[in-house]
């Protein structure tokens, strides 16, 4: 991936991914990203609305029944089937670049990137669950976004981040980027009075962000933040 950015390296498509990123990103990133458009006049240029209109929207774990998976529903895929399935989808989406290249760059996000991991993670948990218990209704189920405002309430906040900054929360010495909460009792989400982006395993579920998340850069961005390191914010 370091050598396919940089355009006077090596790497003979380079420059092909330079003109491309746009593309490339929206091929692999875990949300989409829109703003608000109003009609133009005849002949006029179509203006675009920025201040407070862009909207930043994070797929669910599962498409719409019947529909093909978007954005992060991608990771949920076993690695095999990924790339295919993405081709699948609408072929007019893929960059213009060869097959092996946008392999590579679909295997590299797996490996690197901790959103498509934990998309990976979490349809695991929740397709064991139901296999395990055929013949029950599915219990509370949520995947929780952490910051590190979240990562605090679990213990897993990491002091010497700079505080106008947040990264990877991380314990043990692991980052710990989600919490995936899966209860039969019906207790509730012991952060549940915490806000956050949550994903609860409904077929279509679609989360907005707010403004100011910092997963926003590491979910919309994937191609430009590989690592998925979370984003600035504001503090008060």
């Amino acid at each position: 991936m370091q050598e396919l950015s940089d355009p006077s390296g090596p790497h003979p498509e380079a420059r092909t991914a330079l003109r491309e990123a746009n593309k490339i990103n929206s091929f692999v990133s875990c949300a989409s990203v829109s703003a608000t458009r109003r009609d133009a006049p005849p002949g006029g240029v179509q203006p675009v609305i920025v201040n407070g209109e862009f909207k930043w929207r994070l797929s669910g774990l599962y498409p719409p029944t019947g529909k093909q998976p978007a954005f992060g529903q991608y990771y949920v895929l076993e690695p095999e089937t990924d790339y295919e399935a993405r081709i699948a989808a609408d072929p007019m989406l893929k960059p213009h670049l060869s097959d092996e290249t946008i392999r590579l760059l679909v295997h590299q996000l797996r490996e690197s990137h901790p959103l498509a991991s934990l998309y990976y993670s979490a349809a695991e948990v929740h397709q064991k669950w139901k296999a395990d218990h055929p013949n029950e209704q599915l219990p509370a189920f949520e995947v929780l976004l952490l910051t590190n405002r979240l990562a605090e309430a679990e213990g897993a906040f990491d002091a010497s981040v700079h505080p106008h900054r947040t990264d990877t929360p991380t314990v043990d010495g692991r980052d710990l980027i989600a919490l995936i909460w899966i209860n039969e009792e019906g207790t509730p989400n012991p952060v549940e009075e915490q806000a956050g982006i949550r994903l609860e395993g409904r077929d279509g579920e679609t989360k907005y962000f707010h403004h100011f998340d910092p997963n926003i850069f590491a979910a919309c961005y994937a191609y430009l933040n590989p690592h998925g390191v979370q984003g600035y914010r504001y503090c008060f």
